[in-house]
């Protein structure tokens, strides 16, 4: 067993497969492999493969399934000394199946040196082109004749998902197709729709924007990058106050861009009449119109029919339709290896039968179908909200349509996109809180704001707090809690520890920051919790006593266009000290000459020697875990010279204790007092 994994340690060097004339890699076989048909692999015994494991040690490098075989079950120790392998699809119905796979897979079954079989199975699929005669005997079929996103081929497609949509799932339908109707609450109504005038006359094509006052209409909504600064919307791609008039009266839509002429299209060939588009329906020029708006997005998005995203491009000009699909295990190939994608194809004809086509497909799982991975709307802030809280969302992509719901992902081409189970799509993340399986902690703060919304860009960084704000809207009756600011009062002392992930992202000055200073929205780029939730336990004596908070619009205050205010804490008051003068924002520190980490939240460069060498800290937690470490969580804090006991957040730092009882008889004899954190 040694020898086996010291060969294994030496062999799975990356192997880079041969190339054709069309630079795609071609697909070797082994005399063995080259004999793997469908009628063996669904049979009882299975496809004998190889004698014994040796066997593949011959192959593998000169095979391309003989690869992934090797990769996939030996070197993950799914398999040792056992003899006899065996290859056998397994699938829905079949005595060996589990529903943690989508479609059929490959199990490897072989015998153990007791005499017992041994089995194993891998994200390894196997599925035919679409009227092969292996869909008989079960194997999946997939779509290998892709045309065009603009095809009546793509526009079936998106019927057919939306129908089993609206009957077998229970994606939470807020709006009666039947009946014709949007929300119901009024208050969350967008005040404007586009009216893409199905009926047009063809020399005259125009749409208009409707205001709403009555009753509300089903609407699909547009999910697009407005683009970077230099290469962003124009003028007449936007609603201001001197052209709203004109625009109710008409629109002739080959005067927009690319991305909302095909955005109408689209709402058109879909049987729906209305659509929002932020630039059409917001007055982009009126501060109060567009703080009462942006702040409803998120109910908007969750109330239309089905959101169109354009992600073609990183701007407007892309469109949404593509000039010729490609199913995405045929991408190009620097594509399918950022995506992390390959497909294995066996050709056999069997004596009496037709030519049969098998792909084994191989793709490494992620939260995101392939054809998203490199979408161009993936960095940016308000599509995040935009993506969780749509129902429905059809995702024009430049290789395919790829329908996206809260119960399925399905790809035009039909292949199998692997997604880890705990994740589900993006909207999912709606209908577990719904069904009650929301740990507010761990997927507000782990699995949105750390994995993934604080990383993403905004032309405006304020927006950051209002670009999460439906998100929290929907939550917040849902779980009984109130939010403050990026963060739920619950579990405030947590949600204080967050930090800058120093290895992914530049530190703000300290005049980019922005305020408050306590929550994680003051700071751009990748954010971090250093303790987890199940390792974090707040101080005793910490107390969250109450917030005082500034909106950047008064006469549209909520809870979430904030720019300023402060919560009242209470806790213990000690001093941290820096060892020596810093030169980055990792300090070696000491509290009462125990060792600490100090992590400065913004640094001004040449700023270091002004800096003072001891701060104020307050302590809010510690490490619950003490068999890894005795740790106290501490907030650094700065004087705010105004005011008595107030300060600003300026870093976060930890110390470490040999003891529990060391770190018990430390707190207990430091004073708790009452702070304004602003």
């Amino acid at each position: 067993m040694e020898a086996l994994k010291s060969f294994t340690r030496w062999a799975l060097k990356p192997v880079v497969p041969p190339i054709d004339l069309a630079g795609k890699p071609s697909t070797v076989l082994c005399p063995c492999c080259r004999c793997i048909t469908g009628d063996a692999l669904v049979s009882e015994a299975g496809f004998r493969h190889v004698e014994k494991l040796k066997d593949l040690w011959r192959t593998w490098q000169n095979c391309s399934l003989c690869h992934v075989i090797f990769h996939h079950f030996v070197d993950r120790g799914a398999l040792g000394e056992q003899t006899n392998l065996r290859l056998k699809f397994t699938w829905p119905g079949s005595s060996n199946w589990s529903d943690k796979y989508p479609l059929g897979v490959l199990m490897l079954v072989c015998d153990g040196l007791d005499g017992k079989q041994v089995s194993t199975v891998d994200c390894l699929y196997i599925v035919t082109p679409i009227g092969d005669p292996a869909e008989s005997l079960g194997f999946p079929p997939v779509n290998r004749s892709l045309s065009n996103t603009r095809s009546n081929e793509t526009f079936e497609f998106i019927h057919r998902c939306m129908d089993e949509c609206l009957h077998k799932h229970e994606c939470e339908q807020p709006f009666s197709s039947e009946q014709g109707a949007g929300p119901k609450d009024r208050s969350q109504w967008p005040a404007r729709l586009i009216y893409v005038n199905p009926n047009r006359d063809s020399n005259e094509d125009h749409i208009r924007v409707i205001d709403i006052t009555e009753s509300c209409p089903r609407f699909m909504t547009l999910s697009h990058c407005w683009g970077e600064p230099r290469r962003t919307l124009l003028d007449k791609d936007k609603t201001k106050k001197d052209n709203l008039h004109q625009r109710k009266l008409s629109i002739p839509v080959k005067t927009l861009c690319r991305n909302f002429q095909d955005a109408v299209e689209i709402t058109r060939r879909l049987g729906v009449e209305h659509l929002w588009i932020d630039a059409l329906c917001i007055i982009q020029d009126d501060v109060e119109d567009w703080d009462r708006e942006s702040v409803k997005m998120g109910s908007i998005y969750q109330n239309s029919v089905l959101t169109i995203s354009a992600n073609l491009k990183g701007d407007s000009s892309g469109g949404c339709f593509n000039r010729r699909s490609v199913p995405h295990d045929l991408l190009p190939m620097k594509m399918r290896e950022k995506i992390k994608v390959r497909s294995i194809e066996i050709t056999t004809t069997q004596p009496g039968r037709q030519q049969s086509s098998l792909l084994f497909h191989y793709e490494r799982q992620s939260s995101d179908p392939a054809p998203l991975r490199a979408s161009p709307l993936e960095n940016r802030g308000w599509i995040f909200q935009e993506r969780v809280l749509s129902p429905r969302t059809i995702h024009f992509t430049p290789s395919q349509a790829v329908w996206e719901c809260r119960e399925m992902y399905k790809l035009e081409d039909m292949l199998p996109s692997p997604v880890p189970n705990y994740k589900g799509t993006r909207p999912a993340l709606i209908a577990q809180g719904r069904r009650g399986a929301l740990n507010v902690v761990d997927h507000w703060y782990r699995e949105i704001v750390c994995s993934d919304y604080s990383r993403r860009l905004f032309t405006r960084p304020a927006d950051r707090l209002v670009a999460i704000a439906g998100l929290a809207k929907t939550w917040q009756p849902i779980i009984g809690d109130e939010y403050i600011a990026g963060i739920w009062r619950s579990s405030m002392a947590f949600g204080l520890c967050w930090m800058r992930d120093r290895s992914r992202t530049l530190a703000l000055t300290a005049a980019q920051r922005r305020y408050p200073t306590w929550t994680w929205a003051s700071h751009d780029g990748f954010i971090a919790w250093w303790p987890s939730h199940e390792n974090f336990e707040a101080d005793r004596r910490f107390r969250f006593h109450g917030e005082s908070l500034q909106y950047r619009n008064q006469k549209a205050a909520t809870m979430f266009s904030v720019d300023g205010g402060f919560v009242r804490i209470e806790g213990c008051v000690s001093e941290i000290a820096i060892c020596s003068l810093p030169d980055k924002t990792e300090v070696d520190a000491s509290v009462e000459n125990r060792a600490a980490k100090l992590f400065i939240d913004t640094v001004d460069p040449g700023d270091f020697a002004q800096l003072p060498m001891r701060f104020p800290v307050v302590a809010i937690g510690h490490a619950s875990d003490t068999r890894h470490w005795v740790r106290t969580y501490l907030l650094v804090l700065g004087s705010v010279a105004s005011q008595a006991h107030s300060y600003e957040r300026i870093g976060f730092a930890f110390v470490d204790f040999q003891t529990v009882e060391e770190r018990a008889g430390f707190w207990d004899g430091i004073d708790s007092q009452q702070i304004l954190l602003f």
